[in-house]
């Protein structure tokens, strides 16, 4: 397996040591006045979060992940990282700039209001694989059922552009596809995302034209 490494900087750096993907992760959490949350009801929030976070450590077949979280609370959109906001339309929650994910900076998660009731069930676990490096199992056509443009199905342009990963490489329960069940070759793909400082994806889409790399199976 690899050799001891280091990598990432300010709210979320890895240490790659004796087969263990140790994360420093410091979520910066920022509510939107419209939640009307009491300052008692964030900090319930936030420890929410960190136990679903945590849900991802673990043994998976002698690659082991750990995370240390620092969190925080702050008034100030801008100076956050994790922010909770206002419904937008049919805008989902979302890391946008997993996209072009690299190690050198976190990623800004963007949680939405009609989330919220299955936020810790499964969202911000699964959003957390996204911070770490790792892309959707699931096709996006989903994000745009029964929608047409000029006759054209944008579903059917979706699940081209970014389909689905077969159910033989993951499964119906996996982290990234609807579930939470983290399996090895997860934590597989992260550690792959911190070597080649690339966003790890399942299977051939458009991202790889913007630097996403299919996972190889290889280490």
């Amino acid at each position: 397996m690899q050799n001891n490494f280091e990598a990432g900087r300010g709210a979320l750096a890895m240490r790659f040591e004796n087969n263990t993907m140790a994360f420093d992760y410091s979520p910066v959490f920022y509510f939107h006045d419209s939640y009307g949350f009491s300052s008692e009801q964030k900090q319930a929030i936030v420890a929410d979060c960190i136990a679903a976070y945590k849900r991802w450590e673990g043994d998976y077949d002698g690659l082991a992940i750990k995370l240390n979280i620092h969190p925080s609370v702050t008034e100030k959109k801008r100076k956050s990282n994790v922010r909770f906001l206002p419904d937008q339309g049919t805008i989902t929650t979302m890391v946008p700039r997993s996209l072009i994910w690299s190690p050198r900076r976190c990623c800004n998660v963007y949680y939405r209001k009609h989330d919220m009731h299955r936020m810790f069930t499964y969202v911000a676990q699964h959003e957390l694989g996204h911070v770490l490096g790792i892309f959707d199992a699931y096709g996006y056509g989903g994000h745009f059922r029964n929608k047409f443009v000029l006759g054209i199905s944008l579903e059917k342009i979706a699940n081209g552009l970014l389909p689905e990963a077969s159910f033989d490489l993951t499964p119906r329960d996996s982290i990234m596809r609807s579930g939470t069940n983290v399996t090895a070759l997860e934590a597989r793909m992260i550690l792959r995302a911190w070597q080649r400082g690339r966003l790890q994806l399942y299977c051939k889409s458009a991202l790889t034209k913007l630097g996403g790399e299919v996972f190889g199976g290889k280490i």
